[in-house]
């Protein structure tokens, strides 16, 4: 997992040195080149007893009723650009760099590169985003910090978002190492997002109950590539097809932009496209509710207010 943070690594941070970096005592540039040596040499004996991936479950600390997710800690060492030695040459320093995600939920912050300070022998653990993670506008979003200790294969760390604690991660080294991945991040993300929503594609088809009125509906969930702002990569994401099964074709249609919380289930669609142009208001329908284990429950709005509620149990599509 690691193979891009160490490239975007290299060209974000001059990392300061933790150790001496002059060599005391000195006198010619062999033995300046061995003193460098030694200190790297003494920095990656310290973070190799850290070093490894890390599996374990994250327990949020404002829960909401979200059930303890599995996640992974992964940690390696980089050779990152340490500053200029004094004949004008560059040095590097080994670094310990990281990156922490959810097994389950596909975030942002799953790619943001992490650099630390680490302790071997309190196990103390400080990790943040390479280069700031903030704005005008106060604390990134996706800004991501780790925090805690990492000792004896264990690891038991305060990760926080948005400047906020999030959740605790409390993990075991399954693996001394940390394996490059077979291709970049982008394409990772990819096939990680479609591994969710492949879950969730299919048809719900149920009754719309208002209480007043009953109505059959069919609501064809899919995903859809669209565009990054890296040229020529894509991304899926969800919309739904949903048209009323009382009407002939072409009535009663609507195609809705979804947006799904991988965290809570929640989930909810707009409308950007359908409805009738010589009906004012036709063209709004929107829904909101849940979506839990090919359970879908939600409830629809349209220009008069409430349109009904909806609950449907997925059904794969066909060659799907």
């Amino acid at each position: 997992m690691m193979k891009t943070v160490l490239k975007n690594s290299m060209m974000a941070v001059a990392f300061v040195s933790a150790l001496s970096a002059c060599g005391v005592g000195v006198e010619h540039d062999d033995q300046f080149t061995k003193q460098q040596q030694k200190d790297a040499d003494a920095l990656r004996g310290q973070y190799s007893n850290a070093v490894g991936t890390y599996d374990g479950t994250l327990t949020l600390i404002s829960s909401d009723g979200v059930a303890p997710q599995q996640g992974q800690l992964f940690l390696s060492i980089a050779d990152l650009d340490g500053g200029a030695n004094p004949d004008g040459t560059r040095r590097t320093q080994p670094t310990l760099v990281g990156r922490f995600q959810l097994n389950g939920v596909v975030a942002q912050t799953d790619y943001v590169p992490l650099v630390g300070q680490y302790n071997a022998y309190t196990g103390n653990l400080q990790m943040s985003p390479i280069g700031s993670a903030s704005s005008q506008t106060g604390i990134d979003s996706n800004s991501i910090i780790i925090g805690g200790s990492v000792i004896n294969d264990g690891a038991s760390i305060i990760v926080s978002k948005g400047g906020r604690p999030w959740g605790r991660f409390e993990g075991r080294r399954t693996s001394p190492s940390v394996s490059a991945p077979v291709s970049d991040d982008s394409v990772d993300r990819r096939q990680r997002l479609y591994a969710v929503y492949r879950q969730i594609e299919g048809n719900y088809t149920g009754v719309m109950d208002s209480g007043s009125q009953r109505v059959a509906v069919s609501l064809i969930i899919t995903a859809k590539e669209v565009a990054t702002d890296q040229p020529g990569v894509t991304i899926p994401t969800l919309v739904a097809q949903y048209r009323r099964l009382d009407t002939s074709s072409g009535i009663g249609q609507y195609q809705l932009a979804v947006s799904f919380d991988q965290l809570s289930g929640r989930i909810s669609m707009t409308a950007v496209s359908g409805g009738s142009p010589s009906v004012p208001g036709s063209s709004y329908l929107s829904a909101s509710g849940t979506w839990i284990n090919g359970q879908l429950d939600v409830s629809f709005r349209n220009s008069l207010g409430d349109a009904g509620d909806l609950k449907a149990t997925r059904k794969p599509l066909t060659g799907r």
